[in-house]
């Protein structure tokens, strides 16, 4: 007698056509979750350069600064730039020591980039609003030079808020 062994050509159709319905099930549910993702993703990167500005000021006991370039307003669209606003590398100092550069918001050459970055594919920052500006700090005891809110958005139109309170409390909302 012989054995046989295997699968019939019925049998394998038959899992095949099973698989085929099983992924058009739930090929559209992770299309559609991959934005969503991308979004909080963009969000926690935010929340993460300001926590590491908030608590690298603190250990160096200098000023930190975190600029935001969000979509449209100028040549580097949805990036961040963290720097220590110590005016390293300035020539020139006041009649107290204290570099000229020092406290400018603005990364000059020979201060120290902490992080910068660009958010991911599909993720904008629609809004940076630290008052009239587009960036915020933290002085030597962690405390904000401005507060205010970060929102990124999705290519759907979701948003999240990374919001710095006055307190130097950062949150996602």
């Amino acid at each position: 007698m012989k054995n046989n062994s295997g699968f019939t050509l019925m049998e394998l159709m038959v899992v095949i056509a099973i698989a085929g319905i099983l992924a058009s099930i739930t090929i559209p549910g992770i299309i559609s979750w991959i934005p969503k993702y991308r979004l909080d993703n963009g969000a926690r990167e935010i929340y993460s350069v300001i926590q590491s500005a908030k608590l690298r000021a603190v250990r160096d006991n200098t000023d930190v600064v975190i600029l935001f370039d969000p979509d449209g307003d100028g040549v580097f669209n949805d990036t961040y730039l963290a720097f220590i606003d110590n005016g390293a590398g300035s020539a020139d100092a006041d009649s107290n020591g204290v570099l000229d550069n020092a406290g400018n918001n603005i990364c000059d050459a020979g201060e120290t980039i902490l992080k910068s970055g660009k958010l991911p594919s599909g993720v904008t920052i629609t809004s940076a609003g630290f008052g009239a500006v587009t960036r915020t700090g933290f002085n030597s005891r962690g405390l904000p030079v401005l507060i205010g809110t970060v929102t990124v958005t999705n290519s759907q139109n979701q948003s999240r808020n990374v919001v710095v309170n006055i307190t130097g409390s950062v949150s996602i909302q």
